[in-house]
Parts: C-alpha cells; structure tokens; sequence
C-alpha cells in the first residue's frame, strides 16, 4: 500500500493570514507536524533574526539563517529536520488565494534556484518592521469589523516586496 504525505492547512487564521513569532516553544509544538515529510495547501515565509534552521524542501536540504527570507509554495514535499535553540524570528501562512498572478509569476522567478532569498541588512530591517506590524494587527482585537481587511490589506505590500 502507498503511503500517502499529508497536506496541513493552514489553522486559526483570518481570512486566509497566519502569522506567528518563532520561539522555541512554537518550534516544539510545532514539530510533531513538520516534523515529518508533509505538504503545505498554502504558501509559508519564515524570516530569521537570530539562530538556525534545517528543512529538507523537494528532497533537498537548506539552512535558513538570518538575513534569508524561505518561501515554500503549496505541494512542495518538506520536513523540518532541525531549528537551532533560541532562534527568533517570523513565521507567516499565507493562503495562495491571496496572492494575485502576477505576484506568483514574481515569487517563482524569485525562487528559481530554491527557496531561500538572501536579504541586505536594509531588506531585513523592512520586514522585520513588517511582520511586526503585521503580527500586531493580526492580534488586535480592538479592530473590531476592520480586523480581517486590515490584515489582508498589510499582506499585499509583503508580497511585492
């Protein structure tokens, strides 16, 4: 019989965003999924500011460290096999609806050679001020009926970066 790879969706999300801050804690609760060879229904970018980690991405292993963006498309074939203890950083689950043709043209252009996009320290600062924005937006309840339009419309200028 064949085994099958499972597909994860994304989870507690709005509108199709997820996004969380890495810790060690979210890596461990994490693991017992991404753990083992799996496929994504939606896009994934994890930003590093401190520390390291270890995927394998269509049978192929990459180390994500800081100043490198990771984007993994839906249907890739991955598996997390390592992050390094204290690593901090972004991680967002982005659902593939929301990102319009010609941004999927500039993304697969982008990662041609894999999926790892070296960063200048300007390119860094930039997102990391953008997930932070984002990440409080997606958190904050006070917006009431514009929460879940606030956070897609913070997504858009992400994906253009």
């Amino acid at each position: 019989m064949k085994n099958n790879i499972p597909v994860l969706q994304i989870k507690e999300n709005i509108s199709g965003v997820h996004i969380e801050k890495i810790t060690d804690t979210v890596f461990e609760s994490l693991y017992d999924s991404v753990g083992q060879l799996h496929r994504n229904d939606h896009n994934v970018c994890i930003l590093l500011n401190r520390g390291s980690i270890e995927l394998m991405v269509d049978f192929k292993n990459f180390a994500l460290s800081p100043q490198t963006l990771l984007f993994l498309q839906p249907g890739q074939i991955q598996r997390m096999v390592c992050f390094g203890k204290n690593s901090h950083g972004w991680i967002l689950f982005l659902d593939n609806k929301l990102i319009d043709e010609h941004a999927r043209l500039m993304i697969e252009e982008a990662l041609f050679n894999g999926p790892l996009v070296a960063l200048s320290p300007a390119d860094v600062l930039w997102f990391t001020r953008y997930f932070e924005l984002l990440y409080q937006t997606y958190y904050d309840e006070a917006l009431d009926n514009f929460h879940k339009p606030a956070v897609n419309a913070l997504v858009v200028p992400g994906i253009y970066k």
